[in-house]
């Protein structure tokens, strides 16, 4: 079956380095805007597409500045920064409605050899994928559970509409137990659904899944906290492809930790293994995390841009 990240994240060329989305990108539940993971790999798509084929993107930083509305299109326009022998570098600007919403810059490489090289291993004794369940799974025996208001209930069964990835979470207590919230993880067993085709797309999925459960680390690793989140939203993201062996329609491990939060910010690291073991992507993130104090019922919204 083809994946239907593909599909879903397809650009079309509007004019030389101008690029825009063709079909109505995903806004989650109770978000104020588009999922920042779909622009970044929108954003990354376009930036590829002027490169190159020999060269590999090895690293990304962007930043959301608005919240993207998927009833408009989104134009990106990429600027040529540099073309060398061993890199080439792009920046992205991802704009609606004349106002710009996101800018990325992309790094790519024209693979080399090395003779230096480490990685850190993939956390031991994890149960594999195919023995967890997955995350619609996990909602529906919510649903099935039959203890939820019907709006509580409403609000599951629409989040378990199937998307272009697929997740089976780790079960977060028992590899967390008596811990300091530096020293939590939290892990996801992570792939995209189908067959992807093109060799560009694996980077693209994985920046776009990237972006998943990310700003809320810094919530979970802090559980239970003293009031209530009532607006979380992507500040930046940077990703770090290590390797280009590797396909983001495989089973990765995607661990995440935060080192740090407070100030109404947390932050998040994360690290991407292969299935064998080898590293294959780092990611960065800060986030606005809000947490209301007072008695008052606030709604959390999980806001990307």
């Amino acid at each position: 079956m083809p994946s239907p990240i593909e599909e879903n994240l397809e650009l079309k060329e509007i004019d030389t380095n101008l690029y825009s989305n063709t079909k109505q990108l995903w806004t989650p539940m109770g978000a104020r805007g588009i999922f920042g993971g779909a622009v970044i790999a929108q954003a990354l798509s376009a930036a590829q597409k002027t490169v190159s084929p020999e060269y590999v993107v090895h690293s990304l930083h962007s930043y959301f500045l608005l919240p993207g509305d998927n009833s408009h299109p989104i134009i990106y326009h990429v600027e040529r920064v540099r073309d060398g022998r061993s890199y080439a570098t792009r920046t992205v600007q991802a704009q609606q409605r004349g106002r710009a919403i996101f800018t990325i810059t992309c790094s790519f490489q024209r693979p080399e050899p090395s003779t230096m090289s480490h990685n850190t291993p993939i956390p031991p004794d994890l149960p594999d994928p195919e023995t967890l369940m997955n995350d619609s799974d996990l909602l529906q025996a919510m649903v099935d559970a039959d203890k939820l208001s019907e709006s509580e209930r409403k609000g599951l069964i629409k989040r378990m509409e199937p998307g272009p990835i697929e997740s089976r979470r780790v079960p977060f207590r028992r590899w967390n137990k008596d811990l300091e919230p530096y020293q939590k993880r939290q892990r996801f067993w992570v792939k995209a659904r189908g067959s992807i085709e093109a060799q560009t797309s694996h980077a693209m999925a994985l920046a776009y899944f990237s972006d998943s459960w990310f700003v809320g680390t810094s919530v979970k690793v802090n559980e239970p906290i003293d009031g209530k989140v009532v607006m979380m939203a992507s500040l930046d993201h940077s990703v770090y492809f290590h390797i280009s062996d590797w396909r983001a329609d495989e089973w990765l491990l995607y661990e995440m930790e935060s080192s740090w939060s407070g100030g109404g910010r947390g932050f998040a690291s994360g690290k991407i293994w292969r299935r064998d073991g080898v590293l294959v992507a780092s990611c960065f993130q800060e986030g606005l995390v809000r947490v209301d104090h007072s008695n008052s019922k606030g709604k959390k919204r999980d806001a990307k841009i």
